[in-house]
């Protein structure tokens, strides 16, 4: 995944995808990148609880409350397999991300893909 810097940036490219995506981020006062998932507009991290929705100031705080968003250094577009998502039939998802990843010509999302 390319590299982005901006918040605003990394929240436009988060809400456009379909499919999970694991990304790694760095931020201020803090010594390790933290990892968290972001599916759907939510975020899934396995340090909280719960789950949040992705918003700029959960972004920006993704990774504590005293941290401040710095980048996104690494991320990973998670195709899940076919018998995994035969079993997530409550949530009606109905596009994981493949025909827009796959299409070439006009997605939206391709070019944050290495």
């Amino acid at each position: 995944m390319k590299r982005l810097t901006s918040l605003k940036q990394t929240l436009k490219m988060l809400e456009q995808m379909k499919m999970p995506v694991l990304i790694g981020v760095s931020s201020t006062h803090s010594s390790y990148d933290h990892a968290v998932v972001i599916w759907n507009g939510i975020v899934i991290d396995y340090e909280s609880m719960y789950t949040y929705p992705l918003t700029e100031e959960s972004l920006r705080q993704v990774c504590g409350t005293n941290t401040t968003f710095q980048k996104v250094t690494t991320g990973y577009g998670l195709f899940p397999p076919k018998n995994l998502r035969k079993k997530v039939k409550k949530l009606n998802v109905t596009d994981w991300g493949f025909a827009e990843y796959y299409n070439t010509d006009d997605s939206s999302i391709r070019g944050y893909f290495l």
